[in-house]
């Protein structure tokens, strides 16, 4: 076996259905100084004939473990790590797929930029065809003792694909995934960026996230839920471990207070009230871990519009989940917005102050209905079609996660996008 430059670990579990296709797409990959690690998780179906029959096909490049208990994923990608050879690692799900230059690409800017970790974006599979996400903010990158706050505040993807790391960061610095436990990811990934020297990101989509109803973050269930909480304490604790963060510890409370709220809200959004009980008791219980008696402060403001911020002080009303959901949404919103006016104000006028044309609102979303309330002047759009037929400047895109897919619609046009959510979450504090 020669001296692989990534290792590619592929943990697998009930996967035979699209193991083919994932396999396909790392054995051909242009680069060819690759191990493909593939671990089969106690799998009961028949995925491991078809790990067999690639390591048969390949024997220098393709090797399976074949474990007799049940590890979860993040027990599987742990023993790959471990075994790995190659100087950085790519962590693959069974059910995606990567694009055949993916390997060749970032291990080729991590070279030329010396580089710990390489993110690229994400083609993510949608009912309605594939999007284009952000799997790391671009001006984030660089040197990360130049970033801690902003990686920190970070909060699009905790997943551990779309880019390569060195493997001696997780290794040296012991930042393994919690074994046995669904939403393991939650609880280490943001610590890869921030034990790492330096990190480049490139906009080229090369990893592609597929639709699985049937993996665990499609998953509704109880177990799901105590997962998630736990894991997020092992965040929260991680955190203040490091020592470049553990200086901004209110930092660390709002971050892990976010992911509580996130995974709450769209829990409850899937099951109602169907583990009420258990909802309740670990959200009550992940919000005392992380923030404990924190009172008010000036990133609540930024950070939680007023009913999250009543939530996390008061505990999360159940009974808000109802037919009502989507215009109370609204109105948390505009009074979210209306709050932060003053703030979004000085933005929307430095805008118009360099002449840009007008400005206009991406999506039409439950909170961009409650930012036009609160900026009437500002027309809400959501089609390119749209902006072709108006003399438009500058367009607000009020979500993150939106921004690189909006600003690939509109590559090659004279049009400022303004990501206002990354600008909030920093505390009201310019873009870079």
């Amino acid at each position: 076996m020669y001296n692989p430059k990534i290792s590619i670990i592929i943990p697998v579990y009930n996967a035979e259905k699209y193991l083919n296709r994932c396999l396909d797409s790392c054995v051909n990959q242009t680069m060819k100084e690759i191990e493909i690690i593939v671990v089969n998780d106690a799998s009961p179906d028949k995925s491991y004939r078809i790990m067999q029959s690639y390591e048969h096909k390949y024997p220098d490049k393709v090797k399976c473990v074949y474990l007799k208990e049940n590890v979860r994923q993040g027990g599987a990608r742990n023993i790959g790590v471990n075994i790995a050879c190659g100087e950085y690692v790519l962590f693959v799900d069974s059910d995606d797929w990567i694009e055949l230059e993916m390997c060749e690409q970032l291990y080729l800017h991590a070279k030329v930029q010396n580089a710990d970790i390489v993110y690229c974006n994400v083609l993510r599979e949608t009912q309605n065809g594939y999007v284009i996400n952000d799997r790391f903010p671009k001006e984030l990158a660089g040197k990360v003792e130049d970033h801690i706050v902003g990686i920190l505040a970070q909060q699009l993807f905790v997943g551990p694909w779309a880019h390569i790391i060195r493997r001696k960061i997780i290794i040296d610095n012991k930042l393994y995934f919690p074994q046995g436990v669904i939403a393991e990811d939650t609880a280490v990934t943001k610590l890869w960026d921030l034990y790492a020297d330096s990190i480049v990101k490139i906009d080229a989509p090369y990893y592609v996230y597929c639709l699985n109803y049937n993996s665990t973050g499609q998953s509704v269930i109880a177990e799901y839920h105590k997962d998630v909480y736990e894991c997020i304490k092992i965040l929260y604790d991680n955190l203040l471990k490091c020592k470049r963060v553990n200086k901004y510890k209110l930092e660390c409370h709002m971050i892990c207070l976010y992911y509580v709220m996130n995974f709450t809200d769209s829990m409850c959004r899937k099951s109602g009230k169907k583990f009420a009980k258990e909802l309740w008791q670990n959200f009550d219980s992940c919000v005392n871990y992380v923030c404990g008696d924190l009172t008010e402060n000036y990133l609540w403001k930024y950070w939680f519009t007023p009913r999250e911020k009543s939530w996390l002080l008061k505990g999360i009303d159940l009974d808000f989940y109802n037919e009502n959901v989507k215009d109370n949404d609204i109105m948390d919103y505009e009074n979210y917005y209306e709050i932060l006016k003053e703030d979004i104000h000085d933005v929307i006028e430095k805008l118009k102050r360099q002449g840009i044309g007008k400005g206009v609102i991406w999506g039409k979303t439950n909170y961009a209905i409650g930012f036009n309330r609160v900026f009437p002047d500002m027309e809400i759009i959501d089609a390119s079609t749209d902006i072709d037929k108006k003399e438009i400047g500058y367009i607000v895109v009020l979500r993150s996660l939106h921004y690189e897919n909006v600003k690939a619609n509109f590559k090659g046009k004279d049009i400022l996008i303004y990501d206002l959510q990354r600008y909030l979450l920093a505390g009201g504090k310019e873009q870079r």
